[in-house]
């Protein structure tokens, strides 16, 4: 066993001696999240199978970082009931890739399933919740942070690892297309929000110490990772557009 398998270590340990004996294109091939999930299998009369894509993906980059959109369903993905993976089919993809890729990496690396997760998993079967605009309406963190969790439970249970959440941006103009996608126009309440959401998905992972000075912590499996979305100044666009340009003024800021 090498010191980066060994649970008894701090995570900054296990990262540095991992990441001592990574090559070059190991490395490459670890921040590289280029191939979209849904790329990676189809179905026939015999079940689920993994595509050439994928296997030629993995044996570029002698291993995965992360893949985006495993289980989306949508018109972008052309991902329906008829050729998407329902829920109780989730998690056996889920394994069916974290395989291939383990055994396809020298150092045994598992891939990070990435998930939209804007109002619940963006995935057949899925949970729905309200979108942020309502629930900037309830004034309630404590819900917010409850409905966070139940997320984050069904997307572990899939066999997703991290949650990409819409929660940052503030709404300036309503003609904006994802004015949904905010809580609204106060800065307080989508800090507020945005900090119940972490804690729902992730646990408060801020303390005195440096988390990575601890060993990888034993409630860890009832949790998922969350990235919050998106840019600063997002919702900031001149005429309601996403594509147009917006003020920048050390107010505003």
């Amino acid at each position: 066993m090498f010191p980066y398998q060994d649970k008894e270590l701090t995570i900054r340990e296990r990262v540095n001696d991992l990441v001592s004996r990574m090559t070059i294109q190991e490395k490459i091939g670890q921040v590289n999240q280029h191939l979209y999930g849904w790329q990676s299998y189809y179905k026939n009369s015999s079940g689920i199978k993994l595509t050439d894509k994928f296997k030629e993906h993995v044996d570029w980059g002698q291993g995965l970082g992360a893949l985006y959109g495993l289980f989306r369903a949508d018109p972008w993905s052309k991902k329906d009931y008829d050729n998407g993976i329902r829920a109780n089919e989730s998690a056996h993809l889920s394994n069916m890739i974290q395989s291939y890729v383990i055994n396809k990496s020298r150092l045994g690396i598992p891939t990070l399933i990435v998930e939209e997760m804007p109002h619940g998993h963006q995935a057949l079967d899925s949970v729905t919740y309200p979108t942020n605009i309502g629930k900037g309406n309830t004034f309630n963190p404590e819900l917010i942070k409850k409905s966070a969790k139940l997320q984050a439970e069904e997307l572990r249970l899939k066999g997703g690892n991290l949650a990409l959440v819409s929660s940052l941006d503030l709404l300036k103009d309503p003609r904006w297309g994802r004015s949904e996608e905010t809580f609204g126009e106060s800065p307080y309440l989508t800090e507020t929000y945005t900090k119940a959401i972490i804690d729902g998905f992730q646990g408060d992972l801020i303390g005195d110490s440096d988390f990575l000075d601890n060993k990888v912590s034993q409630d860890s499996r009832k949790h998922v990772g969350v990235v919050i979305k998106h840019l600063i100044g997002q919702g900031e666009a001149l005429g309601g557009t996403i594509l147009e340009r917006f003020r920048w003024e050390k107010e505003s800021f």
